[in-house]
Formats: structure tokens, sequence, C-alpha cells
């Protein structure tokens, strides 16, 4: 990251940033050729062996440990720059956009959510790591 990347005034990586934006296509669950483009077909929602991204990095997170913890959260801002990412293509492809506010995502994740966002906002206040 250091050959040539610029960073901005948070000292975030401007081509991480830029990439995380405009190139970084969030994987969606193998579906047929004549599902391409369509919303996800209900079947895969309720699936629980399919995993969405952001359920599984929140879930990930929350459960990290050790070098692995401190490394995600000196990294949080491209964490969560993927996890709204893919949050809103979730909503895009499942149709969840027109569900009341509350049931757009499941419970687990929004449970994962609050944990992490606890445990963030306590590392700040701590100022226990050093974030980039």
């Amino acid at each position: 990251m250091n050959e040539g990347a610029g960073c901005d005034a948070h000292g975030r990586s401007g081509l991480l940033t830029t990439y995380i934006q405009y190139q970084a296509s969030i994987p969606r669950p193998s579906l047929t050729d004549t599902d391409i483009g369509l919303p996800l077909p209900p079947s895969v929602l309720t699936d629980s062996t399919c995993k969405i991204l952001h359920e599984e990095l929140a879930l990930q997170w929350v459960v990290a440990s050790g070098a692995t913890r401190d490394l995600a959260m000196q990294n949080s801002w491209a964490l969560f720059e993927l996890m709204v990412k893919s949050m809103v293509e979730y909503l895009y492809w499942s149709g969840a956009h027109e569900a009341p506010r509350k049931a757009r995502f499941p419970d687990q994740f929004t449970d994962d959510l609050t944990t992490l966002v606890n445990n963030v906002t306590s590392e700040i206040i701590s100022g226990s790591v050093t974030f980039k």
C-alpha cells in the first residue's frame, strides 16, 4: 500500500477506498444463468448454508481475538466499507429495501452489529488501539 499510494486525511489508502467504492463486487450465491440480474430467490435468503458477506464479516469480527482482533480494529475503516457495500447490494438483490426497516436484516446480524459497534466504541474510548 505504500508504493505511491496516497492517503486521505484519516490515513486511509486512496487506492483501497476507490477500489471498494467502484470496483469491488460482492459475491452473490451461486445462481443459474437465468437468475443473473434478478433479485435473490427466497430459497437463497432462507438457506442457512449460504453465507452473506456482511453477516459473516460481522460474525467473524465479533468472535475474533488476539492479533486477528487487533488487526481488524486497526483496519476497521476498510472492513466497515466492505460491510456497507455488501449491505446495500443485499438490500437491492433481496428486495429487502421494501420491507419495514427492522425486518431488512436478520436478527443475528443486527445483534452481531450491535456488539461490534459496542466493541469498537469501547476501543476508541479506552484508546487501546491505534486506528488507521
